[in-house]
């Protein structure tokens, strides 16, 4: 029996979507950038964006970037076919490829494009706290989205359209036109108003009514204003404005992305979640760090607020952690006290001048 490219394809995407629904999220090997015109215009790895190109025709159509630059896991790598010197009209698999793709599977690795690696998302509490924090360096280039799909693998926002006819639909994990920088960074963007807002409605020392003013654009929808809006020149009015906004954000990406799971332990059971992307993984991450009861860690550095690490909630997974080693960063240290190097330096200062005062 012959293994052809369609079957391989098919078979990889279903174990894949089958992990998906034990809690994983997949990193893929290779990831190209895709333009509306000039169609694949980068690829991870020094591949060809040419044969790339050619090769995914569907994946890769840049008729399909109706809203910009788009990432994809490309199927194809290589060529598995040659031109027939008999008739050029026609191709043929390459010589002795047959055989070397049923007896190597470093063969199948040079022309697919497998999951490099899966992890769970949810066993990774700095995920939400990195991706909100890309907004903080700036703008949000191509070269971070790609650097973040590396790591971490695609948002999941392709597919999302169709859970209108399937809720029960999963995100498209190889990405697509709807994996796009614009959306990208909008969700990157949002992730960060979400997080910095309830870092300073939660401020122990109080509101930090400055902070939550940055983000004022955010939280003044029709639905706050009508329910805050009178009281938003105040502190606590603006403080509970911006606590709502958090919450009615985090619950419809919860609502959306995420589902009752029953997770069975030998003859025992126990409740927990499941995702259907690694967007809605993250605000999952969100939703435990608001509800948390246990340590909430922030930075020690002069007028800082930021939250770097809390405790979540025993997840009830077999194995918690990677399969394969994505190329993240996603771990938090656990005697980390400063959320940058400019908390630490100020804070050093701080120390030498407090020190330095007589007596």
């Amino acid at each position: 029996m012959q293994y052809i490219a369609r079957d391989f394809a098919s078979a990889s995407e279903e174990a894949v979507n089958q992990n998906l629904r034990e809690g994983y999220w997949f990193v893929y090997r290779h990831y190209c950038a895709v333009e509306p015109v000039r169609g694949v215009v980068r690829c991870t790895d020094l591949n060809d964006p040419d044969l790339v190109q050619e090769l995914n025709p569907d994946a890769c159509d840049p008729a399909k970037a109706t809203h910009g630059v788009y990432v994809v896991a490309p199927i194809f790598l290589k060529d598995l076919f040659v031109d027939d010197a008999e008739n050029n009209l026609r191709r043929r698999r390459a010589p002795d490829l047959q055989e070397r793709l049923n007896q190597d599977e470093e063969v199948l690795r040079e022309f697919f494009n497998t999951a490099e690696s899966s992890y769970s998302p949810l066993a990774l509490p700095g995920l939400f706290l990195e991706f909100a924090g890309l907004a903080d360096a700036g703008e949000i280039t191509l070269d971070v989205m790609m650097d973040w799909v590396q790591r971490y693998g695609v948002l999941g926002l392709e597919g999302r359209e169709a859970r209108g006819l399937d809720p029960q639909g999963f995100a498209h994990l190889r990405g697509g036109p709807m994996d796009n920088l614009s959306s990208f960074d909008f969700e990157a963007r949002r992730a960060n108003a979400v997080l910095r807002l309830y870092e300073a409605a939660t401020d122990p020392e109080g509101p930090d009514v400055e902070r939550i003013r940055r983000y004022e654009g955010w939280i003044s929808t029709r639905a706050v204003l009508r329910e805050y809006g009178h009281r938003m020149d105040s502190s606590s009015g603006l403080r509970d404005a911006a606590l709502a906004w958090v919450a009615g954000t985090v619950r419809r990406a919860v609502a959306e992305d995420c589902y009752p799971e029953l997770y069975q332990e030998g003859d025992t059971f126990r409740s927990g979640y499941g995702f259907k992307s690694l967007l809605g993984a993250m605000y999952l991450q969100m939703m435990w760090l608001m509800t948390a009861t246990g340590e909430i860690r922030r930075c020690q550095g002069p007028g800082c607020n930021r939250i770097i690490n809390f405790e979540q909630p025993d997840l009830p997974l077999k194995d918690q952690g990677l399969k394969k080693n994505p190329r993240g960063k996603y771990r938090t240290r656990r005697d980390k006290r400063f959320c940058s190097n400019n908390c630490r330096v100020k804070n050093h200062q701080q120390l030498r001048r407090i020190n330095r005062r007589p007596g």
